[in-house]
């Protein structure tokens, strides 16, 4: 884990205002569902292990997930999703209003977001996105379910690559 940490590490310096949302999308969609891997757009029968609503697993995720779910609710993280992850991947901007700072001298080391501002701390939400990719890798190490999980989605990834 520690070689895919440093990886990410490198992305994130290269362009932190991405808040590494989309980098950690195959991570979420196998935790925060256990089994789902590959996103399937436009279809209403999905196949075991398919998903077709990035929304749902967002929201899951920043609401359920240590450390995120100590700074986001279920109203909060779908408000990061639509105006910050979706305006920075669409739009290439954020939108609503949500702005993304590093650090205030007056804010709290931990604190992610300003709901009141609309501000996104962009290093702490690394930060935090550190302790995920940590805990994650411990627990990897430990269940068999998240490592078949894990194996199944850079096997798909690996798939479509050729």
């Amino acid at each position: 884990m520690s070689c895919f940490r440093n990886s990410l590490h490198k992305s994130l310096r290269l362009d932190k205002t991405i808040l590494a949302s989309d980098l950690c999308n195959c991570l979420m969609t196998q935790d925060t569902r256990g089994l789902k891997y590959k996103f399937v757009r436009n279809k209403r029968d999905l196949k075991e292990f398919e998903y077709n609503n990035s929304c749902e697993i967002f929201i899951d995720f920043l609401s359920k997930r240590k450390p995120f779910s100590d700074h986001f609710d279920e109203d909060l993280a779908f408000e990061f999703y639509k105006n910050v992850r979706c305006g920075l991947l669409h739009e290439a901007q954020t939108k609503g209003g949500w702005r993304i700072r590093r650090i205030e001298a007056k804010s709290p080391n931990t604190i992610i977001t300003n709901k009141n501002n609309k501000i996104v701390y962009r290093d702490n939400f690394i930060k935090a996105f550190y302790t995920y990719i940590d805990d994650y890798g411990n627990k990897l190490l430990k269940k068999p379910e998240l490592q078949k999980a894990f194996i199944r989605k850079f096997d798909f990834i690996c798939e479509e690559i050729l």
